[in-house]
């Protein structure tokens, strides 16, 4: 069990964090921002790479910077920008994360080599990292936070750089790791989470603006959201939410909250809610 009891962060006088409260156990949540809006901050105090201005973590019920060694054992992390080796291959940079780690040799190298597979690497790779693309090294860094099988697991932005069919991979991978383990993703990409996620996380204005199941934050704007063509006059309290094209032209995909007689409601998504959420177009 994790918890965050009125943690805020401060530098100088500029508040990244404000009183933020949470409690998580074994699931998926997804904390979704815009960039800037915090989710790196709450990442690193999480990971006791920063430490709160005012309040505490705890796991487990024991204050986290207490734990030392101990939470660290349990904790993999992936941060926005990892760093890696130039001159290693993917699979001796794993080795030596596993040395560090005190993980014994014959179980890394097994280890290391199921996850590099997993993510669609060569463990026999002779090619050193700096020859790596942007989304080989994503994964890299993804395999280097899952090597110790943690008990929490911390991915910020994990799937920015990978290709569409990498992000599925990663989504299947993370869901079939995340029995009975704590997993916590951020993300600004709605589509990465909506169906992942056992909860979703809204962070605004720097505190916890929503916190619920995806099917719940969706729900808030049931009987809200309209097809609209282009073309058509909207009243003053409608929002766009995006366009998109279509056979009969562009249709706009509009919210309201009064109804809008003779077009078509759709269902929402938490794409809707997000553009609602940090600003939608009148």
């Amino acid at each position: 069990m994790l918890r965050i009891e009125h943690v805020t962060k401060r530098y100088g006088k500029t508040e990244v964090l404000k009183d933020i409260n949470l409690e998580m156990g074994p699931g998926i949540y997804g904390i979704i921002a815009p960039n800037g809006a915090g989710k790196t901050t709450l990442m690193k105090l999480i990971a006791t790479l920063l430490f709160p201005t005012e309040g505490l973590i705890y796991w487990n019920e024991q204050e986290i910077v207490s734990l030392g060694a101990d939470y660290r054992s349990i904790l993999g992390y992936m941060p926005q920008k990892p760093g890696y080796y130039r001159n290693y291959t993917a699979f001796d940079f794993l080795s030596y994360i596993a040395v560090l780690q005190g993980i014994p040799h014959e179980t890394a190298s097994e280890k290391i080599r199921f996850l590099l597979e997993r993510l669609n690497l060569d463990p026999d790779d002779p090619k050193k990292l700096k020859s790596y693309s942007g989304g080989m090294l994503q994964r890299t860094a993804i395999a280097q936070a899952l090597l110790n099988d943690p008990q929490l697991l911390l991915l910020d932005e994990p799937t920015a750089g990978l290709d569409p069919g990498e992000r599925v991979n990663f989504r299947n991978m993370l869901h079939d790791f995340s029995k009975e383990k704590i997993i916590l993703l951020s993300t600004h990409i709605v589509s990465d989470i909506e169906t992942l996620a056992d909860r979703i996380i809204f962070l605004k204005d720097h505190a916890v603006y929503a916190n619920d199941t995806p099917a719940n934050i969706r729900a808030s704007l049931n009987g809200k959201i309209y097809a609209v063509p282009q073309s058509a006059p909207l009243p003053d309290h409608a929002h766009i939410l995006s366009e998109q094209p279509s056979e009969n032209g562009t249709m706009l995909r509009v919210y309201s909250d009064d109804p809008l007689d003779g077009f078509k409601m759709l269902e929402p998504t938490l794409e809707d809610v997000y553009l609602m959420i940090y600003g939608a177009k009148k």
